[in-house]
């Protein structure tokens, strides 16, 4: 898998986490007060650097926000491939 590729996947994942951090962080209505799902998928397997990257931004989460956040990550396109991934975040599936 070329370097381009990997940094490609990196990326997807970030800006879909974004997506979903934007949504926690700038909600202020009384519906900001239900519990908040974050699937985070990459196309990488479990052992890579990304996954791990996500794994601690998983824990962050969860020492930050406790209850009100739940983060899931969907490694090796579990999600589907990239463009099904950004699709699913501009939906909010």
């Amino acid at each position: 898998m070329s370097v381009m590729r990997l940094m490609r996947g990196g990326l997807v994942a970030a800006a879909v986490v974004a997506v979903g951090m934007g949504a926690v962080f700038t909600s202020s209505t009384p519906a900001s007060a239900k519990k908040i799902m974050i699937k985070l998928g990459h196309p990488l397997p479990p052992k890579t650097g990304l996954h791990k990257w996500a794994q601690i931004l998983q824990a962050g989460l969860a020492k930050r926000l406790g209850d009100r956040v739940e983060m899931k990550i969907f490694p090796v396109s579990q999600l589907g491939a990239i463009p099904r991934m950004i699709e699913g975040a501009q939906l909010g599936t």
